[in-house]
This record gives C-alpha cells, structure tokens and sequence, in this order.
C-alpha cells in the first residue's frame, strides 16, 4: 500500500483532517498533502511524528513506498 493512501484512511479512521494532522504532528499541512496525494517521500522526522499521532510504528511510515 502506498503512503499516501495509508495516510488517508488513517485519517478517515479517526475522522481527522490534513490540517488537524498538520496541527498535531507539527508537520506542514502542504508536505501532508504531498504526501497523501502526490506521493512525496517520507522523511525520518516526519514518520516519526506520524507514528507518534497516529499510533503506528515508524517502519509503517519508513519502508519504501
């Protein structure tokens, strides 16, 4: 599954939005949408502070696309 659509339906899940994500994780809003829907790469900081507001682990966010 690409990052992109994982990030989504975490979202969905939890009935959040990018921007709320933005505001939870410190990540900016426009690399979050990079993310869930032009694929733009995951750097370290970054799944770090995905898996600490999404609950998942770093390797979820980590591993290749």
């Amino acid at each position: 599954m690409k990052h992109g659509d994982r990030l989504c339906m975490a979202l969905d899940e939890r009935g959040w939005t990018l921007r709320h994500l933005a505001t939870l994780t410190g990540v900016a809003y426009a690399t979050l949408r990079g993310i869930a829907y032009h694929g733009f790469a995951i750097d370290e900081r970054v799944a770090v502070a995905l898996s600490d507001a999404l609950g998942t682990s770093i390797e979820t966010w980590a591993e290749a696309d």
